[in-house]
């Protein structure tokens, strides 16, 4: 076996094999990477090691530990502490976070008297030795040897002076012999001390130091500034990471974290303890003896080809091939003038928008871009599309839908506020069509049927009567429902979710490819189950999640239970058989012509990822559907449609925009158009179903 931290470095040595011996690789069952070499199987291991939790809590609470701690925090009492501590070598980049501190000083003078930066510098017998080696080998003389060694200890000190001649004593920095590195229970009260930690190097393997550093500072947590070419950085999700050959971003990146405030910094925290507490050296070591002994026994199949076509194809393709999703069609433009002018001429709309990726931005999954820490699910609804909706709510001609995979909990969470408002009446669709949640939709579709908004008491009393009805005919239906009003799609699933998922040892799976994929996680809701790499190598992330997929299909084929497996953006994700995003929005049409009679005959309906695909096609079916039958009353036909995806891309929608920020302009473009004075919406036809009450 051969074992790697990051995706990274397999990569290239999966390419390497590749071009330089023939080699192929494949995935066997678990997620594992398999490279042939004759008659072995050689296995591909990525997966980093984590922290000695129990030898650190220890070395927390010596009296060591703390009198030490209280003794740097007594000496730079009032000022952020902001530590570094690396090897003296060139590949830490440790000059580069001293420049970028030096700017941050010279931008903003604020901080010249409030913070002080600690550099613990590490020298390295390997590091000499193999210096000297060389050297030795191209005849380098002695003193030449001895002079290139501590060349980069020169320079670093040469700027820690140069900073504190212009700026004070602001720059500390300590070294340390190759045996007289500090102690866990010293490294322990540096990390208790200092805010803020700063690593940069240029390129990095195996360092758990600033993994030490997340564990060992609490209350409130610690910021950790690293260099994307650190293999940690993929371990700490929760870290600020920067590209340490760019000064500004790395001075901001400072800036980010002193102004950090203490909720977001134990958010951050708190994302990655999980992780790197249950990854103990010996946890480690006995999972990557497992997966060696299966291998050898023999007992896993390989299910998934990753490089079948580019091996026998050209040599400069991209070494890892995996499957995507296509999607037949194509898409033009949208033209929000175009939208405006069929939405102003109708007088039933109906309105359909995904959340994350539609309403609001995702989390961008590139960790080496990522900027926005808490996505979605930990952001509360921005006041401009609080108040987009609210003003599409409040139109009487209007019925408004989100449609999300998000859960039951995000959802009202975040649209608390329009829910509690009964004159904004907003539908809400959860876990990608598993539970819905009408509120006061159907009261609207009885309203916008009336003969006259706020009319006689007349019209008022047939609202009332059948809203009434309404309510009764889907309460006979058998619906599930909760004491929050949200509703089960199919009723008993909540029930037997938990009993599908263990019969087809789902969570087995599930945790053995979250092992393998650093960055990765997975959860369980009463009624479905997903696993995210969002925070994963992107790469390597992805090939896990193909096979993953092919994994979780068969064990659930062996049971013969209920779940459908789909994949879709950063995510794996089980659902109860006969439910999807397409039969939640066939189900909203069918009850509101069915229980209002309200047929509209506008519709935008938005959505960003593959899951919202099926919505785009059971809206144009719907549409094709009433237009084929002319003897159904004109003013039921579905008339005006406008499926649009956020992103040029295969799709079944008709059309695209290039980013949230442009589905906000059209649907606030919408939200402008006023009702009326005097507005008077046809007469309602008959109500169905009422013959048989």
């Amino acid at each position: 076996g051969v074992g790697f931290p990051p995706f990274a470095p397999p990569r290239h040595f999966i390419t390497s094999c590749k071009r330089f011996l023939g080699l192929q690789f494949h995935s066997q069952q678990g997620g594992r990477l398999v490279v042939d070499h004759m008659d072995r199987a050689v296995l591909i291991a990525i997966s980093h090691v984590g922290i000695e939790r129990h030898l650190l809590d220890t070395a927390v609470m010596s009296r060591q530990c703390q009198a030490e701690a209280e003794a740097i925090r007594r000496k730079y009492r009032g000022k952020t502490i902001i530590v570094g501590m690396d090897e003296l070598t060139r590949l830490k980049g440790v000059p580069l976070k001293l420049l970028a501190f030096e700017r941050l000083l010279a931008e903003v003078p604020y901080y010249r008297n409030r913070v002080v930066f600690i550099q613990h510098g590490l020298h390295t017998l390997q590091h000499q030795l193999t210096r000297m080696a060389e050297a030795e080998l191209l005849g380098v003389p002695l003193l030449e040897q001895e002079l290139a060694i501590q060349r980069e200890v020169v320079e670093v000190k040469e700027l820690c002076e140069r900073i504190n001649r212009v700026y004070g004593p602001v720059v500390i920095f300590k070294e340390y012999g190759p045996h007289e590195w500090p102690s866990v229970e010293s490294r322990a009260a540096i990390w208790r001390a200092a805010d803020i930690m700063v690593c940069t190097p240029v390129m990095e393997g195996l360092n758990l130091l600033p993994l030490e550093y997340a564990f060992c500072h609490r209350e409130p947590a610690g910021v950790v500034i690293m260099s994307e070419f650190s293999a940690a950085s993929r371990v700490l999700n929760g870290a600020i990471r920067i590209n340490c050959y760019d000064m500004e971003e790395i001075s901001r990146a400072y800036d980010q974290a002193l102004c950090m405030n203490a909720d977001e910094r134990n958010a951050r925290r708190d994302r990655d303890c999980g992780y790197i507490t249950n990854r103990s050296s010996a946890t480690w070591t006995r999972n990557i003896i497992l997966d060696v002994e299966a291998g050898i026994q023999g007992d896993l199949q390989a299910i998934t080809s990753l490089d079948k076509d580019i091996i026998q194809g050209s040599e400069y393709h991209s070494v890892v091939s995996f499957e995507n999703i296509v999607l037949e069609g194509f898409c033009q433009p949208l033209l929000s003038s175009d939208v405006l002018e069929k939405y102003t001429k109708c007088s039933k709309r109906l309105i359909l928008l995904d959340y994350a990726g539609t309403l609001a931005p995702r989390e961008l999954g590139n960790l080496a871009v990522k900027r926005d820490f808490l996505g979605v699910s930990k952001r509360k609804l921005s006041p401009k599309i609080s108040a987009i909706l609210k003003l599409l709510c409040s139109d009487p001609r209007n019925v408004v839908f989100v449609i999300s995979g998000n859960s039951t909990q995000v959802l009202s969470l975040a649209f608390a506020e329009i829910l509690s408002d009964p004159s904004t009446p907003l539908g809400l669709v959860a876990h990608s069509g598993v539970m819905m949640r009408w509120g006061n939709v159907l009261k609207r579709g009885m309203a916008s049927s009336a003969h006259a908004v706020g009319g006689a008491a007349s019209s008022r009393n047939d609202v009332g009567m059948r809203w009434g009805r309404a309510r009764s005919l889907i309460a006979n239906a058998e619906v599930e429902q909760t004491e929050d009003e949200w509703e089960y799609m199919l009723p008993g699933v909540a029930q037997e979710w938990s009993r599908w998922t263990d019969a087809a040892e789902i969570p087995s799976i599930l945790d053995e490819y979250t092992w393998r994929t650093g960055g990765s996680s997975w959860r369980q809701t009463e009624v479905t189950t997903s696993w995210q790499f969002r925070q994963a190598d992107p790469e390597w992330g992805g090939i896990q999640a193909v096979a993953l997929q092919h994994e979780l299909e068969e064990a659930i084929a062996n049971v013969n239970v209920p779940i459908a497996v789909t994949r879709k953006k950063h995510t794996v994700e089980l659902l109860p058989k006969g439910v999807d995003k397409g039969k939640a929005v066939k189900h909203i049409l069918e009850e509101l012509r069915r229980h209002t009679g309200f047929v509209p005959a506008f519709c935008f309906c938005a959505g960003d990822d593959t899951s919202d695909e099926p919505m785009y096609a059971s809206v144009l079916d719907f549409m094709g559907s009433r237009s084929a039958h002319p003897e159904d009353d004109s003013q039921e036909r579905f008339g005006h449609a406008f499926t649009c995806t956020v992103g040029r891309k295969p799709t079944a929608a008709q059309y695209y925009v290039n980013d949230t920020e442009q589905v906000l302009d059209v649907i606030q473009s919408l939200s402008t158009v006023v009702v009326p004075a005097g507005y008077s919406p046809p007469p309602p036809g008959p109500l169905a179903g009422a013959a048989s009450m």
